[in-house]
Parts: structure tokens; sequence; C-alpha cells
């Protein structure tokens, strides 16, 4: 029986994010949506977890959906619009890290590194060659 309750789905989605366990809250939460479709809460525990995990346009459609469920939803429209900011700088960064990538003539230039959540740093990574036989 546990296993088709969408409510223990839920709220284990909701503690593992809690944790920081994101991958893990939103496979629970895709189960809980799986369940029950039309339940609010799931859409919204899916589209944090995804949104944690810097999918945002995964995320988005998540929230989306629970819009359709519930259109005056306040909550659910403050998520959905902070996740439509959070891709639109992600993008902004993205492409102004591309745009300052090469020079005029064509040399590489290095990609400057930003932190991303957690601390880690991202930019461009490199590939060494094997060396040839």
């Amino acid at each position: 029986k546990a296993q088709r309750n969408h409510l223990l789905y839920s709220n284990r989605s909701a503690a593992r994010a809690a944790q920081g366990r994101y991958a893990d809250a939103l496979n629970d939460a895709s189960q809980a949506v799986a369940l029950e479709p039309r339940w609010l809460k799931g859409h919204v525990r899916k589209g944090a977890a995804l949104k944690a995990l810097q999918r945002y346009s995964e995320s988005i459609a998540a929230y989306r959906h629970a819009l359709q469920l519930e259109p005056n939803n306040a909550q659910v429209k403050a998520a959905l619009q902070e996740v439509e900011n959070l891709q639109a700088t992600s993008s902004r960064n993205w492409a102004d890290d591309l745009a300052s990538s090469g020079d005029e003539d064509g040399a590489e230039a290095s990609v400057p590194k930003r932190k991303a959540p957690g601390g880690t740093e991202r930019g461009r990574s490199t590939i060494e060659e094997a060396p040839a036989k």
C-alpha cells in the first residue's frame, strides 16, 4: 500500500530536499505526480527539486502544470516567476561567457569561472588529446 501512496512520496520528497538530496527529492516528487496527477503539491515539489538541480525549463513546466490545476495560486505563481528569472539570468551569464571566449583573430581566451550553487566553480573544461600512435 505504501508504494501507491502519493502523500508518502510527496512528504519524502520534501524531507529529501531539506537534506539537499535533490535528485532523490525529484524521484519521489515524480512518483507522487505519477500516482496522483491532479494533486497540486506533487507538481510543486517536482518544480522545486528541478529548480534546485538547475533544470529550469523542466521546473517551469512543472510549475505551469501546477497552475493549470490551480490558476490563482499565488505561491505557485511566485515560484514560477522566480525560476523564470533564474533561467533568464543563467542564460545571460552563459551568453556573456560565450561572447567573451574569443578575440578578433580567432584565438581562444579563457572563460571566467563563476561560482555555482554549492561553492563549486564552473567554466570551460579542457580535454587533453591522446598522443598519436
